[in-house]
């Protein structure tokens, strides 16, 4: 089964809403379903059957539980490649669950919401030659680089897995742990900045009045010496 990319023209250069364009590239599912199993990997592939230009291409996988298997990034729970499209070639990898015998602890990322995350896959024409075209440095999430204007596809499906074991399991309640633990953080950083701003504009009324005070000080004290000085 195929499932087209869908192309925009990035904003602002758009002239008419016409709606989205089949891309240049099309996805090959084998099988066609983003439900990952316990026990095997999936295998994917991307084709480029863009009439003469060659494609970059990048495949993102953001996910505590899955990650694309020999990836040329590995950072956080983001694992990656990208690679240069000619005219007819195809680019395969496959989708599996994280080594279970891995003991790191990943940090959570505000990337996803849902331990099992989701695959992202961007393309647009190339600017890059090689793979030496890139200049991110190692395990660094490559960025899209895309120049202004052009067309690109860009397209995200969330991942899910077939099957619960005792390791999705204990994943699943340490994102949860680490999920609730970020939002109390964030609760209390708003309430810091709250009560920061609250002090901030309770100390700027207060010197506000004590400049009001010396000014009518200033008035009350400069009307009486030209008062005096009339007598």
């Amino acid at each position: 089964m195929s499932c087209y990319l869908t192309c925009y023209d990035p904003p602002p250069r758009r002239t008419h809403d016409s709606g989205p364009e089949i891309a240049a590239l099309h996805v090959d599912l084998q099988p066609a379903t983003f439900s990952i199993p316990l026990n095997k990997s999936v295998k994917y592939s991307i084709q480029n059957n863009h009439d003469c230009l060659e494609q970059e291409v990048y495949v993102t996988c953001n996910s505590l539980l899955c990650e694309i298997r020999d990836p040329k990034v590995r950072n956080g729970v983001a694992t990656q490649i990208y690679g240069i499209l000619k005219k007819g070639e195809t680019m395969v990898f496959e989708l599996g669950l994280r080594d279970q015998n891995d003991t790191s602890s990943i940090p959570l990322s505000p990337l996803i919401f849902s331990p099992a995350g989701y695959l992202e896959i961007c393309h647009y024409d190339a600017q890059k030659k090689s793979d030496s075209d890139w200049k991110n440095k190692p395990n660094e999430v490559a960025k899209y680089d895309m120049m202004f204007g052009s067309t690109y596809g860009r397209w995200k499906e969330n991942l899910v897995l077939e099957a619960e074991s005792e390791w999705v399991k204990k994943k699943n309640e340490e994102f949860i742990e680490k999920f609730q633990k970020a939002l109390d953080d964030w609760e209390l950083e708003t309430e810091k900045i709250e009560k920061g701003q609250k002090k901030m504009m309770t100390d700027l009324m207060a010197a506000n009045v004590s400049v009001v005070k010396v000014v009518e000080e200033k008035k009350i004290e400069k009307k009486k010496k030209r008062i005096l000085g009339c007598c």
